[in-house]
């Protein structure tokens, strides 16, 4: 089998760099929605659960139905350009957000950022596949995925300072009737056109294929791969949707908590929770790529989807600790377990999966990850909450508890449904369970 060229050197630092630039920018405007919620609330005077719309189900739903149409481009054309085009989209349509007067303009800017960042995860994934051999496959992408949390971060600090900035000294040119959220919004899409830019220096690497046997040739479709392992495929699936619900849900609330619950302002809450996520969840992405890399050496049957049995228990106890919470400093702690573990555990999903699957079908496989995973998580986990603080305890100070509820329900969920990964898993790999390294069969 042919090994991907550019595993090594300058040229796989630059591909990561750029990749991981890519993946903070997509995540740069998520988290900024619940920093600006006190603002859009007496703006457009919506509910949570309407900003949890905005949240959630504005941006899945579209990335559910662009996904897969995206993903097939992905694996039938050039990567590279795709992502090029999707990054400058996406910037422009974050911007537009800022151009919002309704509750429904805001939702339609929306869901353009999703139409946009759809064709992210099936691009970078499947550059990630072919550019790297696998037994170092774990890492890349978790360098790459660090990018989620770094972006993440990097909303809430400068939304944060930029936000408290504007609200205290508003500029002369700042046009009248503009509330200082619209500026915030426009800040963060202009470094993506930067970033489509960079994109444009990467090369398309060849397609290469993978040596899993007996799921399915090139030419399948999705279905067909899908068919021939449909408890495998369907167990991964709906075990990570569960981490994603459990990610969304106490990551787009937990500012929102620090304000609420321990009255922290904006700024304070955002640079406290973007720290956060810069020393664990980024950190996690990473110490999770290189031990995957390792597991799967140690038992190339399984090794891959050790990690969620690892991380989920420590995920549960960190909600247990943030449920009974009292203080800001025990709360703040509580989050950066809970977002180590649980980042630890998302990240493992994409090298798993690319085991699986032919060359041919990745960036489809990768897109129905991210479509199931953020209809589920990024559509219902941010509703979830709003919805129990709203209708089960109809109290906007019970949001502490929605979120732990919320993620304590999902954990649970996702750790039950993961036991039953590592003999499945090991069977679609055409291995025994911790079975040692077998000859590469590469797919006629």
């Amino acid at each position: 089998m042919p090994r991907p060229s550019p595993s090594s050197g300058a040229y796989a630092a630059w591909l990561v760099g750029v990749l991981f630039l890519a993946w903070v920018m997509a995540f740069l405007d998520r988290q900024i929605v619940t920093l600006l919620l006190p603002s859009l609330k007496a703006d457009l005077h919506v509910s949570d659960t309407q900003v949890s719309l905005i949240q959630g189900m504005a941006f899945a739903s579209i990335y559910a139905v662009a996904g897969l149409p995206l993903g097939w481009a992905a694996d039938r054309g050039n990567r590279r350009n795709l992502l090029v085009g999707g990054i400058a989209f996406w910037s422009l349509a974050t911007m537009a957000c800022g151009l919002a007067t309704t509750f429904w303009q805001l939702f339609a800017a929306r869901m353009a950022v999703g139409l946009g960042e759809a064709c992210l995860a099936p691009a970078c994934v499947s550059l990630m596949a072919d550019s790297f051999a696998p037994e170092r496959r774990g890492r890349a992408m978790g360098l790459m995925q660090a990018g989620t949390p770094v972006g993440s971060a990097g909303s809430l600090f400068v939304g944060g300072m930029l936000l408290s900035a504007l609200a205290q000294h508003p500029p002369a040119w700042l046009p009248h009737g503009w509330a200082p959220w619209k500026i915030v919004f426009l800040a963060m899409g202009a470094p993506g056109l930067l970033v489509a830019l960079l994109v444009t220096t990467l090369r398309e690497p060849p397609r290469l294929e993978t040596p899993t046997p007996r799921l399915a040739s090139p030419a399948a479709g999705l279905g067909a791969l899908i068919g021939a392992r449909p408890l495998t495929y369907g167990l991964f699936l709906a075990t990570f949707s569960a981490v994603f619900i459990l990610g969304y849900g106490v990551s787009s609330w937990a500012p929102t908590v620090l304000m609420r619950i321990y009255g922290m302002p904006p700024r304070d809450a955002g640079a406290a929770f973007a720290v956060l996520l810069l020393v664990c969840s980024a950190s996690a992405g990473v110490c999770s790529g290189v031990l995957s890399d390792r597991l799967a050496r140690w038992r190339p049957g399984d090794g891959r989807v050790l990690i969620p049995l690892l991380g989920l228990p420590v995920t549960l106890a960190g909600l247990a600790v943030f449920s009974m919470a009292r203080s800001a400093g025990v709360a703040l702690v509580s989050l950066g377990v809970i977002h180590f573990a649980m980042n630890f555990v998302a990240v493992s999903s994409y090298p798993a999966l690319q085991d699986l699957v032919p060359g041919p079908l990745r960036g489809r496989v990768a897109a129905l990850l991210l479509m199931i995973g953020n209809l589920l998580g990024l559509g219902c986990g941010p509703t979830l909450v709003a919805l129990v603080t709203d209708r089960v305890f109809g109290d906007e100070m019970a949001l502490q508890a929605s979120v732990s509820a919320v993620g304590l329900g999902s954990a649970g969920l996702a750790l039950l449904l993961a036991l039953g990964l590592p003999r499945l898993y090991a069977q679609a790999r055409g291995a025994p369970t911790g079975a040692g390294p077998r000859p590469a069969v590469v797919t006629p």
